[in-house]
C-alpha cells in the first residue's frame, strides 16, 4: 500500500493547482452543464420532455451536476472523488495483471498527465466517464479471471459501459459491433468461442445499452432527435475544416464559429450550435468538404488526423511538449515489449505460455495476459480511427486515447523488467540490462520529442484551404524595406543574421466584418551549401499595430519555411496580433545563414468564404470547392 499511497499524494498535489476558483467555469459548464442542471431541479418532467437542453448533451452532463444542486464546489470534490476512486480501481486492475510495478507505472502516469489531471476538478464529464471506463474494464478483467462468478463481473462491466454512454457516448459503435459478433458467436457455435461465454457478454452489452437506449426514444419521441445527443455535427465540422487542420481552432489561431453558418441559414436558432438543425448543417458541410476532396488528398489530411490522435498535435510540443514524451514512452514501451516477445517465440519455437511467466495473478496464463495486451492495443488502435475524422483536442485525447496507453505502457514495463523471458538464470546483470531499456525507452522518447520541436510542421495545406476570397490582394503589397538582405540578381540575398522583409499594409474596412482571415505568401529559400540550420526552418512574423487576441491563448506567429531552394506557398492565420488595425507593417524575420538567397514571390490577405459557398451550395446546388485555384501575382 506504500506505493498507492505515493500515487494517492501526488494526485492531491496535482489537483490542489488545478482546482478551479469559485465562480470560475469553462464554457462548457457555464453555457450547458449547469444551467441544464438547474432546470432538471426546477421542473424535472418539463425539462426532460419541452426543453432541448435535455439533448444538447448527454444526460449525465446534467443529471450528475444536479444530483450535487448544481453546486459548484460540490461538484468539484465529487469529481475528485470520482477519480481517487478511479485511481484505486485501476491499481487494483493492473496489480491483478502485472503486479505492483504495471499498477504504480499506470497509475502514476495518470496523476502527472497534465492533460489528465486538469480537468478533473472542473464542472466537466471526464471525471464520471474516466470513472465509468475503469469500471467495465475492472468487470471485464474479473469476469476473465473468475469464471464461476462471471455474471456479477459482467453486470459491473455492464454498468461501467452505461456511465460511459450516458456521460460521453464514444463507445457505441464499438459496442454494437462486440454486441452483434457475440450474438453471432453464440447462435453459430464458433469453434473456440464458448457459446455460453458469448450468450453472458452479448446479455451484458445489451443491459448496458438500456438506459441510452431509453434516452435516444426520449430524444426521439419528444424532440425527433434519435440519438444520446447532438454535437456530432460540430465535432465533424471543426475536425474537417481544412484551415483548422481538423483541430482546436485555438492551435492554429482560428475561431470557434460552429454557430454563424446554421445562424445564418435558420434566424432563429439563437445562434446555438447544439441545436439538432444547427448539427444537422454542420454534419452536411463537413461531408460535403470530404466529397469535395480529392481521394489523396483526403488521404493525407485524414493521415496527418490519424497521427493527432496517436502521437498528439504539433502545436502541443509548444503548450507541453510533455504531452508528446510521455506519448512516445508509451508506445515505445508497448514496441518493446512486443518485439522482445517475438524475438523470444522465435528463438524457443514454444507457445509463449512455454517461454515465459509473467507478473500478476496466476489465475490468467500467459497467453491470456498477452491477450489482454492486445485487446487494449486493439481498442486504443479502433478509438484512434473512430476519431480521426472528429475535432482534435488534448482533453478529448488525454481521456479517449491515453487511459488505453497508460495500461498498456505499465503492463508493458512490468512485463519486460519482472517477467522471465530468459532461458539462463536471472541474475542483477540481466535486472540492470532490463531497467537500462526502460531508461533507454525514456531517453529516446525525450529525444524524439525534441526534434520534433525543432522540425515538425504545422500549417494548412494552401492549395486545399477551404472556400476563399481575397481582402488585399498582392499587388497592393508590394511596398517592401529590408534589413540583413541585399539585392543581387533578382532575388534578396541575406548579409546579416537575423534579416527582415518588412511590408507595408494598407488600411481596408472589410477586415471589420470577417472572423476568419489569411495571409498567403510565396517564397523561396536557398541556403548556402544546400543545408541550413534548424533556425532557418521557421521565420516569425509580426504585425504592428495588430487587433487584440481572439482566443485565450495563441500560438507562436511563424511560417514553416521549407529552405530547399523550391518555390513554395504557405497560409498562415491573420487573427488577432496577426491581423492589421488600421494603417499596420508585417515584419517577416528569416533566422537564416548568411549567404542564403530568398526569391521573394508576394503576399495577399484572404479571407473564409465558407458561408458564401454554403450559400450557393443550399441555393443552387454548386458544390462545396475546398480548392485555391487562383496563382499568387
Amino acid at each position: 500500500m506504500g506505493a498507492l499511497s505515493i500515487v494517492l499524494w501526488v494526485a492531491v498535489q496535482r489537483l490542489i493547482p488545478a482546482f478551479a476558483p469559485q465562480g470560475q467555469l469553462n464554457s462548457d459548464a457555464q453555457w450547458s452543464y449547469l444551467p441544464s442542471a438547474r432546470e432538471l431541479l426546477a421542473n424535472p418532467w418539463a425539462f426532460l420532455t419541452t426543453n432541448p437542453s435535455s439533448y444538447h448533451v448527454a444526460p449525465l452532463g446534467y443529471v450528475w451536476p444536479a444530483v450535487w444542486q448544481a453546486d459548484q464546489l460540490a461538484i468539484q470534490f465529487a469529481n475528485c472523488g470520482l477519480f481517487f476512486l478511479s485511481i484505486g480501481l485501476l491499481w487494483l486492475l493492473m496489480q491483478k495483471l502485472g503486479g505492483v510495478l504495471a499498477a504504480f507505472i499506470t497509475t502514476g502516469l495518470l496523476v502527472i498527465h497534465p492533460g489528465v489531471v486538469e480537468n478533473i476538478p472542473q464542472v466537466l464529464t471526464e471525471a464520471p466517464y474516466l470513472f465509468g471506463m475503469v469500471l467495465a474494464l475492472f468487470g471485464a478483467v474479473h469476469a476473465l479471471i473468475y469464471p464461476s462468478r462471471r455474471t456479477r463481473w459482467l453486470a459491473v462491466m455492464a454498468l461501467g459501459l452505461c456511465l460511459t454512454l450516458l456521460t460521453r457516448p464514444v463507445f457505441q459503435y464499438l459496442m454494437l459491433a462486440t454486441c452483434l459478433l457475440a450474438i453471432g458467436s453464440w447462435l453459430s457455435k464458433v469453434k473456440g468461442i464458448a457459446p455460453r461465454s458469448a450468450k453472458h457478454l452479448a446479455i451484458a452489452l445489451l443491459a448496458a445499452s438500456v438506459l441510452p437506449l431509453g434516452v435516444v426514444l426520449k430524444n426521439g419521441v419528444y424532440f425527433d432527435v434519435w440519438s444520446i445527443s447532438t454535437g456530432s455535427g460540430t465535432g465533424l465540422y471543426y475536425g474537417t475544416s481544412p484551415y483548422r487542420q481538423g483541430a482546436e481552432p485555438v492551435y492554429s489561431n482560428f475561431s470557434y464559429d460552429a454557430d454563424e453558418i446554421p445562424r445564418q441559414h435558420i434566424p432563429d436558432l439563437g445562434g446555438n450550435p447544439l441545436d439538432h438543425r444547427s448539427d444537422a448543417i454542420n454534419r452536411m458541410l463537413a461531408i460535403e468538404l470530404i466529397k469535395s476532396t480529392a481521394p489523396s488528398d483526403n488521404l493525407r489530411f485524414f493521415g496527418h488526423k490519424l497521427h493527432m490522435w496517436l502521437l498528439t498535435a504539433t502545436p502541443e510540443l509548444y503548450i507541453n511538449f510533455k504531452l508528446r514524451w510521455l506519448r512516445w514512452v508509451e508506445w515505445l514501451s508497448v514496441g518493446a515489449l512486443l518485439v522482445l516477445s517475438a524475438v523470444r517465440w522465435w528463438r524457443v519455437r514454444k507457445t509463449i505460455s512455454g517461454a515465459i511467466t509473467l507478473p500478476g495473478t496466476q489465475q490468467l496464463s500467459v497467453r491470456q495476459k498477452m491477450g489482454v495486451v492486445v485487446a487494449l492495443l486493439a481498442l486504443c488502435l479502433t478509438m484512434a480511427v473512430q476519431l480521426t475524422p472528429v475535432l482534435y483536442n488534448t482533453r478529448y485525447a488525454s481521456y479517449f486515447m491515453e487511459p488505453w496507453l497508460m495500461m498498456l505502457a505499465g503492463l508493458s514495463v512490468a512485463y519486460i523488467v519482472c517477467g522471465r523471458s530468459l532461458p539462463a538464470l536471472l541474475t542483477w546483470v540481466s535486472t540492470l540490462g532490463k531497467l537500462a531499456l526502460i531508461g533507454l525507452i525514456v531517453w529516446v522518447a525525450y529525444a524524439l520529442t525534441q526534434h520534433a520541436v525543432r522540425r515538425e510542421v504545422w500549417e494548412m495545406d494552401p492549395q486545399r484551404p477551404g472556400p476563399t476570397a481575397v481582402v488585399i490582394p498582392a499587388d497592393h503589397l508590394r511596398e517592401v524595406h529590408t534589413e540583413g538582405l541585399q539585392w543581387t540578381d533578382q532575388a534578396w540575398q541575406v548579409v546579416a543574421t537575423p534579416a527582415t522583409l518588412h511590408i507595408n499594409l494598407p488600411l481596408t474596412s472589410e477586415l471589420n466584418h470577417v472572423k476568419d482571415a489569411m495571409w498567403r505568401m510565396q517564397f523561396a529559400l536557398y541556403p548556402p551549401g544546400g543545408a541550413s540550420p534548424a533556425s532557418c526552418d521557421k521565420a516569425t512574423l509580426v504585425v504592428e499595430p495588430h487587433e487584440a487576441d481572439i482566443n485565450a491563448y495563441t500560438p507562436p506567429a511563424q511560417v514553416f519555411t521549407r529552405p530547399d531552394g523550391h518555390m513554395h506557398v504557405h497560409m498562415v492565420s491573420a487573427n488577432g496580433r496577426l491581423r492589421p488595425k488600421g494603417k499596420a507593417q508585417m515584419v517577416l524575420t528569416f533566422h537564416c545563414p548568411i549567404g542564403t538567397r530568398l526569391d521573394w514571390e508576394g503576399l495577399e490577405l484572404r479571407r473564409s468564404a465558407l458561408s458564401e459557398a454554403v450559400q450557393r451550395f443550399l441555393h443552387e446546388g454548386v458544390p462545396i470547392d475546398p480548392y485555391l485555384h487562383t496563382p499568387l501575382r
